[in-house]
């Protein structure tokens, strides 16, 4: 594959266009698109191997291929379609060679979880570095509202491109819909607080929070989407800096008057997350309506405030930097007014509660996130032009 499209680049810089079958030898692309002709025959013939393995394979009776290499990595342990039959204890790089029995042992079920302890799914979460266990993970089941909700991704992005935007709008509403529901069954409370899980060690069901996998994976996302975010707001420094007047002539900000309020209106949806959180049932459904409305007006103030001075995303680069960012807010705002009714509805149904709450706390760390890049907005395009000044 490499050795096929690697030198691609190279002729690509040296001015071959694509799909020409034909070229003068001046042009010095010869050696280039040998060395691709020969990768092509390559990975062609790499291919042809193996479809006539996967042939010979399939046309072969069923029989254990246990692990005839010998080799010293977990991948070789016994396995079903639902996987291991037990989790092993590991101590070391080679644990197939230095516990010799770890294949038999795990097939016996004699490590962890060697059943279901709730009657779901499970794993079991450990620590980044040791792996020692945290706690007994509940993971969703079998379900085609994730294969629909796959689908209607797919459907989505690839109907953009030819502009049916008709039939992209249904596909990721589908899609949307089918995520909802199958989460819908996610974040549930089960009757017993700890299980145990082989070995007389006993761990908590779920985690909530900071210990929790999915406040950190939640985390983590946020800090690309800022990353995303910084892209655009560097648009903005970058071209505010190479302007000899900013703003540019025929362009100005609004009164400063509508960013306060803008910047109020987040930090009040920001507070009322945080204290809805110390609240039960319709205490948190209620505040959280409240914090989508604060959150939902700050978004329509400041671009009301935009309209005001004529925000025209098309004029130039420095209105097209601007409109990119407060488009990105309007972005994140959509993802809370799909996420706030979803928590309010679980709040009604009281399936929100001091066990099991990944749910909310996954959204109020998203709803703090759209806050602080509502308020970062504000702070780069006001605070750099203070300091060209």
């Amino acid at each position: 594959f490499n050795i096929t499209f690697f030198p691609m680049h190279f002729t690509g810089l040296y001015g071959m266009p694509r799909r020409v079958y034909t070229y003068s030898h001046e042009m010095g692309w010869d050696w280039l698109n040998m060395v691709s002709t020969v990768g092509a025959f390559m990975f062609a013939l790499g291919i042809l191997a193996m479809i006539v393995d996967a042939t010979r394979t399939l046309r072969r009776p069923t029989k254990e291929v246990g692990n005839p290499w010998n080799a010293a990595t977990l991948e070789w342990l016994p396995s079903e379609d639902y996987g291991n039959r037990s989790i092993p204890i590991v101590t070391s790089d080679d644990p197939l060679w230095d516990q010799p029995n770890l294949s038999k042992e795990v097939e016996e079920g004699r490590h962890y979880l060697p059943n279901t302890v709730t009657g779901r799914r499970e794993t079991i979460a450990t620590s980044p570095v040791s792996a020692t266990p945290s706690y007994l993970m509940i993971l969703p089941g079998d379900s085609w509202l994730t294969v629909i909700g796959a689908a209607g991704t797919a459907g989505f992005f690839l109907l953009l491109t030819v502009k049916a935007m008709v039939l992209a709008t249904i596909c990721g509403i589908i899609a949307v819909a089918s995520i909802i529901g199958w989460l819908w069954q996610s974040d549930r409370s089960v009757n017993m607080r700890e299980a145990p899980i082989g070995g007389g060690i006993k761990l908590p069901i779920g985690a909530v929070g900071t210990a929790s996998h999915s406040w950190w994976g939640t985390f983590i996302m946020l800090i690309v989407i800022y990353g995303i975010f910084w892209s655009f707001a560097y648009t903005y420094i970058h071209t505010s800096m190479r302007l000899e007047i900013c703003p540019p002539p025929g362009a100005s900000l609004p009164d400063g008057t509508y960013t306060i309020g803008a910047a109020i209106l987040l930090l009040a949806g920001s507070a009322l997350v945080w204290f809805g959180g110390r609240l039960k049932g319709h205490g948190m459904a209620w505040t959280t309506l409240a914090a989508l409305a604060c959150t939902t007006a700050a978004f329509l103030l400041d671009v009301h405030s935009w309209r005001l001075v004529h925000l025209d995303g098309t004029k130039d680069a420095w209105n097209a930097s601007i409109s990119i960012m407060l488009g990105f807010q309007g972005v994140m705002l959509f993802v809370l007014l799909l996420a706030a009714p979803y928590l309010c509805v679980r709040a009604w149904r009281g399936l929100v509660k001091p066990e099991n709450r990944a749910t909310r706390d996954n959204i109020a760390l998203i709803w703090h996130y759209v806050t602080l890049q509502g308020l970062t907005a504000m702070v780069v395009i006001r605070g750099l032009l203070l300091v060209m000044d």
